[in-house]
């Protein structure tokens, strides 16, 4: 080999990895598989498109449910990436969330009905949430997402989620909904107390979410007591009504 040749493999090898590769090495040197039934598909940046790692996965798993994952590791770099990251978790915990609830038989018309996540008012998740479920089963149901639009009915959704865009409306929308067996998830402050079933919240730059079990159960709904005793998880109640 060449001096040049040697030059340019001496530089190849010192040249900085890509942002993806350092944070799955990260995650690899950090966490550990983990067994149980939740499980975190995840997206990551690749060659600038978003790519499902089913590898990465079980690794992931770590990050969400133990709560070391934090937004301060990417939002020192820049904001759009944390805003992207963000909704990549999210994304993650709205599909294993359809694992953790059984709906009644009414609420699909056969065996073969999929569980529909629609999203009412803007869409957060770009295509970040359709990439998350496509190709997963679940209890034997494949998922589809649905956008709505903020007059549509959301009685073909089995989970509703409810975008912040809407915050001023949660009343109205919860009111749509009504006595459906449909799961509503949000981000809006105080949407668990509020009547809803699910809610996001962003602790010490650390995603993790309210549940409103009581709420579910008054239509039917019925919320495993292992995703209640997630460390992301926050048991809340309704909001008590001043006389």
């Amino acid at each position: 080999m060449n001096r040049k040749a040697e030059s340019l493999g001496t530089h190849a090898a010192r040249a900085p990895r890509p942002r993806t590769l350092r944070l799955r090495e990260r995650a690899d040197q950090r966490y550990a598989p983990q067994g149980g039934e939740f499980r975190a598909p995840i997206l990551e940046r690749h060659s600038g498109q978003n790519d499902l790692s089913a590898g990465l996965a079980r690794r992931v798993l770590a990050l969400i449910l133990l709560g070391y994952f934090c937004l301060a590791d990417v939002t020192a770099q820049s904001q759009p990436a944390a805003a992207e990251v963000e909704y990549q978790i999210k994304a993650v915990f709205l599909f294993n969330f359809t694992k953790f609830v059984e709906w009644p038989e009414k609420a699909f018309a056969d065996a073969l009905t999929p569980i529909t996540i629609g999203i009412i008012g803007e869409n957060p998740f770009g295509s970040l949430l359709d990439q998350t479920v496509n190709g997963e089963l679940v209890k034997g149901r494949k998922l589809e997402v649905k956008l709505l639009g903020e007059k549509d009915s959301p009685n073909c959704c089995h989970v509703l989620f409810v975008s912040h865009s809407l915050k001023g409306r949660v009343g109205e929308i919860l009111e749509r909904v009504g006595s459906a067996p449909i799961l509503t998830v949000s981000e809006i402050d105080g949407f668990a107390q509020q009547g809803g079933m699910i809610n996001f919240v962003v602790l010490n730059k650390n995603v993790r979410f309210e549940v409103n079990p009581s709420r579910a159960q008054r239509v039917g709904l019925a919320i495993s007591s292992k995703l209640l005793r997630l460390p992301k998880a926050i048991k809340v109640e309704d909001a008590k009504k001043e006389n």
